[in-house]
């Protein structure tokens, strides 16, 4: 790979992941992911990031309809938002991603704090033109040592 400059980008990635709710084999529930941050390459291999993550639980939004908590107001209380550091290990077209965040609300659990781990596979790495990246990425989101969900997802920079 090229060395690339030592730059700021404006970064996006959008994910899915599915949470089991109950005891195990118990039913699937989507998440969705919107992820918005600033980076800083330095060194051409690695990059520090920090912005703002977004989720919404399908899983939250049936616990609320079934218990009938938040009657008529279940899917606006069924998001997630943090803000976030991390930082990018980049290694050709792979990365090594570690993030950790805290939540600004969460309303589902009472965690304050997340953990995110997991690898971009860049399909473009450029200079030039206005997109600048394009990644899939899948990363590991935890409480402490208890594991959440796994994200997968398509992401960009500008």
């Amino acid at each position: 790979m090229p060395k690339l400059k030592n730059r700021f980008l404006l970064q996006a990635r959008l994910g899915l992941a599915f949470n089991e709710s109950g005891s195990a084999d118990g039913p699937l529930y989507p998440a969705y992911m919107t992820t918005l941050y600033a980076s800083r390459r330095y060194n051409s291999q690695n990059k520090i990031l920090a912005g703002i993550d977004y989720s919404y639980h399908t899983s939250a939004y049936a616990f609320y309809r079934n218990n009938e908590i938040h009657r008529g107001h279940e899917a606006a209380n069924s998001w997630r938002t943090a803000l976030f550091i991390g930082h990018e290990w980049l290694f050709g077209r792979m990365a090594v991603i570690a993030q950790w965040g805290f939540y600004l609300r969460e309303p589902i659990h009472d965690e304050s704090f997340y953990q995110k781990i997991g690898y971009h596979y860049y399909l473009v790495r450029q200079e030039k033109g206005p997109l600048k990246e394009l990644f899939l990425g899948i990363l590991l989101k935890t409480h402490l040592s208890t594991a959440e969900l796994v994200e997968y997802g398509v992401g960009v920079g500008f």
